[in-house]
């Protein structure tokens, strides 16, 4: 923490609830920067990686005017550990850049608390950038649950997805704080505000 202003990681397996967290605190005034968001702007048009991306995967992921198709990347990454981890060593430098400067620009404009919603928070090292670490945990099929709803997809591609991520008892081991998300809504954002004052006291 520097000049009281506080940088909060949230992480989290897939399908976990941790953006749903992450909304309750941009709801409560902290200033959120997305990794899936950031790494969207990756993967879009004209972006400097689209070069990269089709070396190492071919036209197959493209469709017409260099427009990725995320779900045929993610069948092909996610069924692969080594061209996910070759996916990962292209686009993370790329997320973790953007999101340092988001950080510099938010802080520049009198923000006080920036959380980084990031799914491979550890995995990208952005840890290193954070003064406290929440992980956010849910039982294994409740995620799969999560995952087949939000993304459109079948049990056998969401568990791929799920057994791709590092496992919760890993990521447990290396946080401040962890929230269990088997309670209701409204339970979660009493929790997660009153997470939210302990960081006001702290900054």
């Amino acid at each position: 923490m520097t000049q009281n202003k506080l940088t909060l990681g949230i992480t989290g397996s897939t399908g976990s609830g941790k953006t749903t967290v992450s909304r309750i605190l941009e709801e409560l005034g902290a200033y959120v920067i997305s990794a899936d968001i950031v790494a969207r702007e990756a993967l879009a048009p004209n972006s400097p990686l689209l070069d990269q991306i089709r070396k190492e995967f071919g036209e197959e992921v493209f469709e017409k005017n260099d427009i990725i198709n995320r779900r045929r990347l993610g069948e092909v990454v996610f069924s692969d550990e080594a061209k996910l981890k070759m996916l990962n060593a292209i686009t993370h430098p790329y997320i973790i850049r953007r999101m340092l400067d988001i950080r510099v620009a938010a802080f520049e404009s009198g923000e006080k608390i920036v959380v980084f919603d990031a799914p491979l928070l550890f995995e990208a090292n952005l840890d290193e950038h954070c003064d406290e670490i929440w992980v956010v945990t849910a039982p294994y099929e409740q995620r799969l649950t999560r995952i087949m709803q939000r993304d459109g997809l079948d049990y056998e591609q969401a568990k791929k997805r799920a057994d791709a991520r590092v496992a919760d008892s890993e990521l447990i081991k290396r946080a401040d704080v962890v929230i269990e998300n088997t309670i209701t809504q409204s339970e979660l954002n009493i929790s997660v505000r009153e997470l939210f004052d302990k960081l006001l006291k702290r900054e």
